[in-house]
């Protein structure tokens, strides 16, 4: 059978590669979990760089099964839009913005309203102050983790 394509990843895996964020992948699943083969965890590494290009250029990382076509909404503003009052956040406000931008990009897909989705785009700012908090408190326990994962902790 295909046991080696099986391994599901978790959550914040998900959002790292739908953000587009390979070395979060790679930190997050190092030392591999159990069941992830190195093919596997290459495919999911590659998916986040292919992520990361499509975000930069702009396009949103879509859905397979959602038609273009079906969506009778204006597209939104490129995620590179996002207003200055986001990025004053303390430098960080990338991650949250990226977040943001995927999830949009992923609500989309599901045919609201063009006034939902319009709302939506424009609360942006407030929806990356909203997870900002998870978000850093998820990156100071990946560092953590890291850091002890890594052997560089001078053993």
């Amino acid at each position: 059978s295909m046991s080696q394509d099986e391994y599901v990843a978790p959550p914040e895996v998900v959002a790292a590669i739908e953000a587009g964020d390979a070395e979060q992948v790679k930190a997050l699943l190092t030392p591999a979990p159990e069941g992830l083969s190195k093919s596997v965890l290459k495919k999911l590494v590659k998916q986040a760089e292919i992520n990361k290009k499509k975000l930069d250029q702009g396009k949103a990382v879509v859905a397979p099964q959602a038609p273009a076509a079906a969506k009778p909404a204006p597209s939104p503003p490129p995620a590179a839009a996002t207003p200055p009052a986001a990025a004053a956040g303390g430098g960080s406000a990338d991650d949250e913005s990226s977040l943001v931008a995927a999830l949009l990009a992923q609500i989309e897909t599901l045919g609201l309203p063009a006034d939902a989705m319009a709302t939506l785009q424009q609360q942006r700012t407030a929806l990356a102050d909203a997870i900002a908090p998870h978000v850093n408190a998820m990156r100071n326990r990946h560092y953590v983790q890291g850091f002890n994962a890594r052997g560089w902790n001078g053993k």
